[in-house]
């Protein structure tokens, strides 16, 4: 009784280690990232969340995303910090850690299931959980303070999976209803845990076919089942809440599985790994894809052969694959950059079975070459480091850029409006102005803002990127982007030969470069409450007078 207490106090002692430890290089990982400022969207939650409470965002019409808990922590954080991004980003950064913990955590339970090495183990669940905080495709979901529900709904996922493989192991009653809590949870923080069901049902499989040679569809789907009841509840509470069951991005993009949008998808799914790559054309993902599948499906056949523990090795690497394969269903149609960071913060829940996979691999595959294996695992993780310092420094300039254009604005406005020509849409990726500048102004500005908006976006290079502008004419202009690589865009009006509002006339658009195109500005905008971005700051046309 004595021993078994101090095992259990001693794993209790390990784990607490372990994760300290974790949170702790996700600060030391993330540390240029820390003060970044605020970005697009993060200034409308936070607007929304000041002038409407604690469920201000992603609780009612019309909003088409229903994600309360989102909304809470975000609430939790303004309380404390108010307009400080500070706090924003520790509350990350905690989650990253935690997912990092939780990685950790379900790698040894999967490893211990295929009878691996008792060092193995340890060693294979600490370079997963390391090599999860340090993945370059993870800093769109950490250090975009947006993108939250990503961090969230993986917490509670995977936090939910561990509890039903030690429900598994101990069959304890307490664990599964714990892990279907957490399920709800994850639900509330983000629509692409529903999956959670499709694990557990991949998991009863591979467990059962462990332990028996023939299929018992009744016990393979009674826990799936389980879980899946608490689905009819989540939904009608989604309906009560924002009015629609589907919501999100419509069902023009969530129920499109044509076989050309599913062959980009699997082929993005890569950008876990693969860094962006801007000067590639996207058919060679496909390539790559075909690669890293002949490379898993290899690892395997070489383990069946080798009989042994290599077949639960195999069993294993098919599982996780399925696993992987399977949290990529919600966002397989939606749209990943493979040039730059935009939109791989989708990949975040399904990169925690790509990044055990892929330790399981390299892992068994050098076992035999100890140096060899450290060597390798040393090398990925310089070269994850420098892509994360790297990219983490293009969301910090982009919120350096964010704040200059605010400050400027203060600057240059003319009573309490200011229209803008254009405004950055994105650095390289990232978002600064894409939405959220009308909110940026009321929360950041000194000037009480009655009018703040725009006429078109364009992209940035470096923040040095300018434009060039003349008069010619009575309030019109005619407008130039200096710099290779930039060019105008119209997130919300797409362009045309002739582009008419209440506010503006667009005419006489360079369509080959969108480099260039002439505005007129009516009447409703007065002089002096024109301004235009160049070389990160915001202008007013008052000196083109």
């Amino acid at each position: 009784m004595i021993k078994s207490q101090n095992q259990t106090d001693s794993w209790l002692k390990w784990h607490a280690i372990t994760l300290i430890s974790g949170w702790i290089l996700t600060a030391i990982a993330y540390g240029n990232i820390i003060n970044s400022f605020f970005l697009s969207d993060d200034f409308n939650w936070i607007y929304q969340i000041k002038t409407r409470g604690v469920f201000g965002v992603w609780t009612t019409p019309p909003d088409v995303f229903f994600r309360p808990l989102i909304s809470l922590t975000l609430f939790a954080d303004y309380q404390l910090w108010e307009l400080n991004p500070l706090g924003y980003h520790l509350t990350n950064l905690f989650f990253h850690g935690l997912n990092a913990f939780l990685v950790y955590a379900m790698s040894r339970l999967l490893f211990r299931g295929a009878d691996l090495a008792g060092k193995l183990i340890n060693i294979f669940s600490l370079v997963s959980g390391f090599i999860f905080i340090i993945l370059h495709s993870h800093v769109e979901a950490v250090t975009w303070i947006s993108a939250r529900s990503d961090l969230v709904a993986t917490c509670f996922g995977l936090a939910a999976f561990c509890g039903y493989l030690k429900y598994k192991e101990t069959d304890n009653n307490r664990l599964f209803f714990i892990s279907y809590i957490l399920f709800f949870l994850g639900l509330l923080s983000k629509e692409s845990v529903i999956i959670y069901p499709e694990l557990v049902l991949l998991y009863e499989l591979y467990n059962y076919l462990n332990k028996n040679n023939y299929i018992n569809l009744l016990k393979i789907l009674y826990l799936p089942l389980m879980y899946a009841s608490v689905l009819p509840i989540y939904l009608g509470l989604r309906y009560l809440g924002i009015r629609q069951f589907l919501g999100g991005y419509g069902s023009g993009v969530h129920t499109n599985f044509n076989l050309d949008i599913i062959q980009r998808g699997l082929a993005s799914s890569l950008r876990i790994i693969i860094p962006p790559l801007p000067n590639i054309p996207e058919e060679n993902w496909v390539i790559f894809f075909a690669i890293f599948m002949t490379i898993i499906c290899t690892f395997v056949v070489v383990c069946l052969c080798r009989q042994g523990v290599y077949i639960l090795i195999a069993k294993l690497a098919i599982l996780l694959l399925g696993l992987f394969g399977t949290s990529l269903l919600p966002v397989i149609n939606i749209r990943i950059s493979l040039s730059n960071t935009e939109g791989e913060r989708l990949l975040y829940l399904p990169s925690a079975f790509l990044v055990i996979l892929l330790v399981l691999v390299i892992g068994v595959s050098l076992a035999r070459f100890r140096v060899l294996l450290a060597i390798q695992f040393m090398i990925i993780s310089i070269i994850l480091s420098y892509y994360l310092y790297s990219f983490n420094q293009n969301w910090n300039l982009a919120g350096n850029i964010a704040k200059q254009v605010i400050e400027s604005i203060d600057q240059e406005i003319q009573g309490r409006r200011m229209f803008l020509i254009n405004i950055p849409d994105n650095l390289n990726g990232v978002y600064i102005y894409r939405n959220g500048l009308y909110a940026a102004g009321q929360l950041f500005a000194e000037s009480e803002i009655e009018l703040l908006n725009n006429a078109t976006f364009n992209n940035l290079i470096n923040p040095s990127n300018a434009l060039n502008i003349n008069r010619i004419g009575d309030r019109e202009y005619w407008v130039k982007l200096l710099s290779p690589g930039t060019y105008f865009m119209n997130v919300h009006i797409p362009f045309d030969q002739r582009l008419e509002t209440q506010n503006f006339i667009i005419s006489d658009v360079d369509f080959q470069t969108m480099q260039s195109f002439r505005i007129q500005i009516k009447d409703r905008i007065q002089p002096g409450e024109v301004g235009y971005y160049s070389g990160g700051r915001v202008i007013n046309t008052k000196w083109l007078e």
